[in-house]
């Protein structure tokens, strides 16, 4: 589970990263694989805050006054949505 763990990590972490690059109006459908292998991988909200946190930590958002803090909660909430949409969808 640590090696996928990682992989998605790794994944989540590239993803925010275009997702940011984008500026502003970005996309969110980065967000769509990593919220994929997160349902795969049955991971829970905790698991996905903490990844989002590891990710985000060493980016030094909060040194920035361009609104990339909110992009990147954004991103995550994006992803998280999706997760708990595909959960719900597979338990019907």
């Amino acid at each position: 589970m640590n090696v996928k763990l990682n992989r998605l990590s790794k994944s989540y972490l590239a993803a925010l990263l275009k997702h940011l690059e984008q500026g502003t109006h970005a996309s969110l459908q980065p967000a769509l694989k990593p919220g994929h292998q997160a349902v795969a991988h049955g991971l829970e909200t905790l698991a996905l805050a903490r990844m989002h946190a590891g990710a985000v930590a060493p980016l030094e958002l909060s040194n920035s006054k361009n609104g990339l803090i909110r992009q990147a909660e954004i991103f995550f909430l994006s992803l998280h949505k999706f997760r708990l949409a595909k959960s719900r969808w597979e338990s019907l």
